[in-house]
């Protein structure tokens, strides 16, 4: 039940949930979404043409917000001199009509995420042809409807119609990228606006200790391969000093002998 109220808070459908997080989940646990690769990131950006398409895209992979607050997102939310988006609204996506409020889903919702400059340009860009005080509209100045999200939802899913997407799934890859440029589990639960490190986070740990662990083992077998380099060459020093040892000694030998032979006849 809890998983229900938390997909439709996450897509903007509701603003809070009614079951409480101190509720104890049961049953099974849920399928993990899989994060898009950072070259299926590449390829949306890229083939992406629709302007509000690639504007959400952008939003989502650069900033890991809710799609309500990324509907929600206003002007005046951003701060293009210090590169900074404030969370500071929310959309409920309806069929007919999207209601913008100031209620976010916790508290912790209530944030200052940077963008990159990528986005940065982006939205810079988008703002000088602007005729809303919303991001998001539709060609009537009004913000996006469900059916109009639909719409502009197509020209993202099929640039990969063999890979299930949707606006948590991108959210998800935000998340998957920070954890894999090293940010500890409190920065990222900032950046979600998540108000605990609750199950969902948790999640990411344990993908954050099975990728460690990868490369805690990439970098055990490549200190081996390095001693067993190390130790060929020794042994290839060894064996090239052993062969100019017996070359010497060779020499020697046959100087001696060649001596013997010279001198002979003199003792006759």
């Amino acid at each position: 039940m809890r998983s229900i109220f938390t997909v439709a808070v996450e897509n903007g459908l509701i603003a809070k949930s009614p079951v409480s997080s101190m509720l104890k989940a049961g049953g099974k646990r849920a399928e993990e979404k899989t994060a898009l690769t950072p070259e299926e990131s590449s390829l949306l950006l890229e083939q992406v043409k629709d302007i509000r398409a690639r504007t959400f895209l952008l939003i989502a992979l650069h900033t890991g917000m809710r799609r309500g607050e990324i509907f929600g997102l206003m002007w005046e939310d951003i701060d293009f001199q210090e590169k900074t988006i404030h969370v500071r609204h929310n959309a409920i996506i309806k069929e007919k009509a999207t209601i913008i409020s100031d209620d976010l889903k916790t508290k912790a919702g209530r944030r200052d995420i940077p963008m990159s400059e990528e986005l940065a340009l982006w939205l810079e860009e988008q703002k000088r042809k602007a005729h809303s005080k919303f991001v998001f509209t539709m060609k009537d100045g009004k913000p996006m409807t469900q059916s109009s999200y639909k719409s502009m939802w197509r020209h993202i899913s099929a640039e990969l119609p063999d890979t299930h997407i949707s606006a948590h799934i991108l959210r998800h890859t935000y998340i998957t990228r920070m954890f894999e440029a090293g940010l500890d589990i409190k920065e990222i639960q900032y950046l979600a606006g998540h108000s605990t490190v609750d199950m969902r986070l948790r999640v990411y740990t344990h993908y954050d200790q099975k990728s460690r662990k990868t490369k805690t083992a990439e970098k055990v077998r490549e200190a081996l391969r390095m001693d067993s380099t190390h130790k060929e060459h020794f042994m290839n020093r060894i064996g090239n000093r052993m062969m100019l040892w017996r070359y010497a000694v060779v020499c020697l030998l046959t100087w001696l002998y060649s001596g013997e032979k010279s001198i002979s006849p003199m003792k006759l």
